[in-house]
């Protein structure tokens, strides 16, 4: 499903949407989420 999703918004929009700035900036995200869980 999520496969699907992303093609069709990089279909549309022409950009990728999986670049190595935002898999950097998902990867924080998710590292902030666990520090803030552990609280």
């Amino acid at each position: 499903m999520a496969k699907v999703a992303r093609e069709s918004l990089e279909q549309e929009t022409g950009k990728p949407v999986m670049t190595r700035q935002t898999a950097i900036d998902f990867a924080e995200l998710i590292g902030n989420i666990a520090k803030i869980s552990k609280k």
